[in-house]
């Protein structure tokens, strides 16, 4: 993976120059002015919010897309849904396509990197959206 670049910033503006460079901005949400969303449109707040949560899309449907171009624009706090969604673009968690990449892996290390954890993704998305009445200490 090429080295990762998360730029933050508090200017919509700044966001739109970042994208146009090529950053892919990850939940981008500027309130009543909107969001800044790239090609893989990983926001779904505001008027967004028709979306799946980004943890969830990042890991099922784009998972290592951003691996020779692990670079993303933020704003706002650093949650756990724009981080997962981060590392999932960036291909660098425990996902079943990087079988061949651990091929002559150890078995453990293997097993360990190619777990399906779409499980997480759906946590992860529900302690972002609906939090009220979850017990994470009685998940896996």
């Amino acid at each position: 993976m090429a080295s990762l670049t998360i730029i933050w910033t508090a200017s919509k503006d700044e966001a739109e120059q970042l994208t146009a460079t090529g950053f892919e901005p990850v939940e981008c949400s500027f309130g009543s002015t909107g969001s800044v969303v790239g090609p893989l449109a990983m926001d779904h707040h505001g008027s967004e919010s028709h979306r799946e949560g980004v943890a969830i899309r990042a890991y099922r449907d784009h998972f290592g897309v951003c691996k020779e171009n692990p670079k993303f624009v933020v704003t706002g706090a650093a949650d756990a849904d724009a981080t997962f969604a981060i590392a999932a673009l960036c291909g660098i968690l425990p996902h079943p396509s990087r079988a061949a990449e651990l091929e002559k892996a150890p078995p453990p290390v293997k097993a360990a990197n190619t777990k399906d954890i779409s499980g997480l993704a759906l946590l992860v998305n529900k302690v972002d959206t609906a939090p009220i009445g979850v017990r994470l200490e009685e998940t896996d």
